[in-house]
């Protein structure tokens, strides 16, 4: 690196409290670059713990690892060792003594005799350029050494101006530059467990091996100063010519479970490539110099199929063991069409089916990460629907345990739902708002209809839904055609009286036609008054149509009595009831045979109504649009009874129970009246809902389904068991839980119960918050589980033992002994779990309180370690004659007031304030856009945009204060190349910092719309 040339000063620390102040080293380069500035700097703290402090739990001692002096902003835990002994740390500003300014500092913080010093491990870089990446990309288990990627050249003999490259953090703090890779950023796909290999795609021919490609990527692997191809064959050269296919063989880890293209010894790598360039993707391993297909089909039958393809989901540690998800019959014993899950050994190069048929069972392996223990023998994976027969959720996702031979349901969560697996996989984690020891209750589809049989033809625009209850006529709401069609309860059409025909077209209206559009509506009055059965159709700002149940116009009620109508319902007196959006009230008219008058109104208590009904007992329910259901009774605001973002809601007025039911775009909920939920259907049925209806006579639900222009029916509610494993503890409040899966005994125990009041039921999870945000790197997993399974940690703020005194969220630990309490339980602030060591003596968490009287930081983040048998003693006053007292501080506790992480007052609410014009031609042009993005306070942002379950871009900012802030979301290639081939995208982005979040969906259409 050369010879600098630099100074040494030293100054105090003041205000640290009794023998708070010791010489700290701060360095003052003498360097013409900025880079070098940032390399050369340390700075070094010691958080001496006091031992008048009771420990957190019986055996453990609270120390402070980060540094007790206000400066940077402490965001998160990024790494820990297996030991616990040193943690790597995130701060929004660099530590003091390294460089000043707007800057994402990675640090490292040992333990000592003494306490924890800090110290950077690796280029600070400013926020403003976040997206310009100067960041590492893999830490070796020890955390002292680090590979890094960068935009800029770190050393002199780094890369060239405007190309990308490599370097490594040794243990001395020194820089060494590995590669120049060109001025494309490469995609890291992952890296040995000791940091020597470093495996990576790119899209520029770094090698002459590389120089057939015409497209794609190459995957290559930096070790020990060299470069290599590794997607190449035994020949040595390329196995595709249109490149690898980097998202089969992007590195996929999972909290407690590791499932790597890249195993532990960097030995063995798994790549995706279609040889023939025809769209069938094939996995690879390559071997040290070997390359060997482990999707090589071995079915020897005639009717095997036509090759289909491969999907990579996982290996074992050491590589030994490949699983590959495919519809593809690769062996004799694959007799279906279904996904299923494939091992490949690599001893013997041996193909083994998992997931073999079973009769009674629908199910579909989905290609999901799976989590493998050591050697393969256990297996947890996701599939939708059913593998068993008569246990597990029908067409939604259920997690399954391949163990020895033998299939286990688990439980239905889905795959973006908390899990984590010990080594050998004998233990899970799961966190699930799902009773497990209870029996579940939902509703199966028995059929569905498309409307091809009706007079207006199969359905090309499906809104809404109404039912008669007295006759169980359905009628759906078809703005394609703008008509309305009557079909049976067996969805077979069926001819209005008046005229004949199964549809009307509002040929008898004074507008001779509906002009159905936006959010148009149908109800039907099943009041059981003289009015019984009488239709209502209206337009979104349109007047509102009655008919007779024989099809026959009867009256309507003009536009002009209404700034934005759309939404109509019927109460059990026969009144009429119309949603007015722009002016957020819900209009009640009188049941009349004519035209009738407005006799009442009832506002929204926030948002803007659309959709609404009114269940039997004469309670008002309005659906905000896109968001809410709030309930009314008497005309005031009474309750939310779904906060979750809905569609449509039905009420039944006839029938036994009082029931509610409401639609989301990917199920629907059951309510009883005056009780709460009562159970959640439809998911992985239904894809698209935007209406909802129900016969209470046949106590069918029939929801309009617009993805697949079908209305869809389901049934009466089946009960099935909600995990075939038995269920020690019982959870009967709704609120997440924690539970731990024993493979071994197939048995779940609850860990997160013994509530004793306090704020009342509160979720617990064991993920940390850092985790929950997505801004994680490869490296940056923690188990809440011991190695062994033996302990387990996880957050919450219910009060679970006496001695918990807050209803702020603390740590808790729990042991085959029962649980205690890892924080303090006192205090207004939350103390959030940010991971444990593998051998569990290390449990460290994140909050603002000031639990020891060495942090003097002003209430700022910190990150505390509760260590079994930690703690250090207090340094002896000066003076001080034994046997020595400690003395108490005579500075009071500094209190800010409440803000939030960045310790700035809250400004606004988060919100995305900017979305680019012409935003899908922006992503097929160069991949990258920006958004803008209000944030209410300090802190990083994060955003991702989800095109169903699978991620299609990503991309963070820092905030140093409240305010506008620009976000760079990189998109996916198949994102990309999807929106080029003119497809449209219906995606879901969000945004989010600290606890606050907001999503948008939007739709990008291909060729540039938005």
């Amino acid at each position: 690196m050369g010879d600098l040339g630099r100074e040494m000063r030293t100054f105090p620390i003041k205000g640290g409290g009794p023998g708070a102040e010791r010489g700290v080293v701060r360095p003052v380069w003498r360097c013409p670059t900025l880079v070098a500035l940032v390399l050369a700097v340390s700075a070094i703290w010691l958080a001496a713990a006091a031992p008048g402090v009771a420990p957190a739990a019986a055996d453990r001692g609270l120390e402070l690892v980060t540094p007790p002096l206000p400066g940077p902003n402490i965001n998160n835990v990024t790494g820990i060792s297996a030991d616990g002994g040193r943690v790597v740390f995130v701060s929004l500003g660099a530590l003091p003594g390294a460089e000043a300014g707007d800057v994402i500092s990675y640090n490292l913080a040992e333990r000592g005799a003494e306490g924890w010093a800090s110290t950077p491990v690796g280029p600070a870089y400013e926020i403003k350029k976040v997206n310009l990446p100067t960041r590492p990309v893999a830490f070796d288990d020890s955390l002292r050494t680090s590979l890094w990627m960068s935009a800029l050249p770190l050393t002199p003999d780094g890369q060239k101006e405007g190309a990308y490259g490599f370097y490594r953090r040794n243990p001395d703090g020194s820089l060494a530059p590995l590669a120049d890779v060109g001025e494309t950023e490469p995609g890291v796909i992952g890296a040995s467990a000791d940091a020597s290999r470093l495996v990576f795609a790119t899209n520029v021919h770094l090698l002459p091996s590389d120089a057939a490609r015409v497209s794609g990527s190459g995957i290559y692997e930096l070790a020990a100063g060299t470069l290599r191809q590794v997607d190449v064959g035994d020949d040595g050269q390329a196995v595709s010519t249109c490149g690898a296919d980097t998202s089969g063989a992007t590195s996929v880890v999972n909290s407690g479970g590791l499932a790597t293209a890249v195993p532990e010894s960097g030995d063995r790598i798994v790549f995706g490539a279609q040889p023939d360039c025809e769209g069938v993707n094939r996995i690879f391993l390559r071997d040290g110099t070997d390359t060997v297909e482990a999707s090589a089909s071995r079915c020897t039958r005639p009717d095997c199929g036509p090759p289909r393809s491969v999907t990579f989901v996982g290996a074992t540690p050491d590589g030994g063991s490949v699983f590959m998800v495919t519809a593809e019959q690769l062996v004799d014993e694959d007799t279906d069409e279904a996904s299923d899950l494939y091992r490949f050994d690599a001893a013997g190069e041996a193909l083994t089916l998992l997931t073999p048929a079973i009769p009674g069972a629908d199910g579909q392996v989905l290609p999901e990460p799976v989590h493998a223990g050591v050697g393969g023998l256990r297996v947890y994976f996701y599939a939708n629907g059913r593998l068993l027969p008569g246990i597990g959720a029908p067409g939604d996702t259920n997690l399954y345990l391949w163990q020895g031979g033998q299939l286990h349901f688990v439980d239905a969560q889905r795959a973006d739902q908390p899990l984590q697996t010990s080594p050998d996989g004998r233990y899970a984690l799961l966190a699930t708002s799902l009773p497990l020891s209870e029996q579940e209750t939902e509703r199966e589809m028995l059929f569905s209809f498309d409307g091809s049989d009706s007079d207006a033809g199969r359905f090309e625009g499906l809104k809404r839904i109404g039912v008669d209850e007295a006759t169980g006529s359905v009628y759906v709401l078809d703005v394609g055609h703008d008509a309305v069609s009557k079909f049976t309860p067996e969805g077979e059409a069926a001819p209005f009286a008046a005229s004949g025909s199964s549809s009307l077209s509002g040929a008898g209206t004074p507008d001779g036609f509906f002009g159905l559009n936006g959010e148009a509506d149908i109800s039907v009055d099943n009041s059981g008054t003289a009015s019984q059965g009488r239709i209502y159709v209206n337009a979104e700002y349109g007047p509102v149509n009655a008919f007779a149940p024989d099809g026959s116009y009867l009256w309507q009620l003009s536009a002009d009595l209404f700034s934005d109508d759309c939404g109509t319902a019927v109460d059990g007196d026969g009144h009429l009831w119309v949603s007015d959006f722009s002016d957020g009230e819900a209009l009640e008219f009188a049941a009349t045979s004519g035209t009738p008058e407005q006799i009442g109104q009832v506002k929204s208590n926030l948002g803007s109504p659309c959709r609404l009904n009114v269940d039997r007992e004469g309670n008002l329910y309005l659906n905000v649009w896109n968001g809410r259901v709030d309930k009314y009774v008497g005309g005031s605001f009474d309750s939310t009874l779904d906060p979750r973002e809905t569609q449509d809601v039905a009420a039944n007025q006839s029938g036994g129970e009082g029931r509610v039911f409401t639609v989301h775009g990917d199920g629907f909920d059951e309510f009883t009246v005056g009780e709460g939920l009562r159970s959640s259907s439809g998911g992985g049925v239904v894809k698209g809902g935007v209406g909802i209806a129900y016969n209470p006579q046949l106590d069918w639900v029939y929801v309009a389904d617009a993805q697949d222009q079908a209305v869809k029916v389901f049934g009466p509610p089946v009960s099935r068991p909600a995990s075939e494993a038995p269920v020690e503890g019982s959870d009967e409040d709704g609120s997440t839980d924690v539970y731990r899966y024993d493979a071994v005994a197939n048995r779940l125990r609850l860990l997160s119960v013994g509530s004793i009041g306090g704020s009342g039921p509160q979720r617990a999870t064991f993920v940390s918050p850092l985790e929950e945000n997505g801004f994680l790197l490869p490296f940056n997993r923690f188990p809440a589980m011991s190695a062994g399974g033996g302990r387990v940690w996880f957050g919450t703020a219910e009060r679970l033992l006496p001695e918990d005194q807050n209803d702020a969220e603390d740590v808790y630990e729990w042991e085959a002994g029962g649980l205690s309490l890892v924080t303090p339980g006192t205090g207004s602030r939350p103390a959030q779990f940010a991971g444990a060591s593998a051998d569990g003596s290390t449990v460290l968490f994140r909050t603002t309180r000031t639990l020891l009287g060495v942090d003097r930081d002003g209430g700022d983040n910190d990150i505390y370690a509760a260590r079994i048998g930690g703690g250090f003693p207090e340094p002896q006053e000066p003076g001080c004659v034994e046997p020595c007292e400690r003395q108490p501080s005579t500075a009071a506790p500094y209190e800010k007031p409440p803000t939030e992480a960045g310790g700035e007052r809250r400004r606004g609410r988060l919100r995305i304030e900017r979305l680019p014009r012409g935003l899908a031609a922006a992503i097929v042009r160069s991949g990258r856009t920006t958004i803008a993005v209000h944030a209410p306070f300090a802190g990083l942002l994060s955003a991702r945009v989800w095109a169903g379950k699978a991620l299609v871009a990503r991309g963070t900012a820092g905030a140093t204060r409240a305010g506008r802030v620009p976000v760079v979301l990189a998109w996916s290639e198949k994102a990309r190349a999807a929106l080029g081939a003119g497809r449209i995208l219906r995606v879901r982005l969000r945004v989010s910092v600290g606890k606050d979040a907001v999503t948008r969906r939007l739709t990008l259409a291909g060729g540039g719309g938005r």
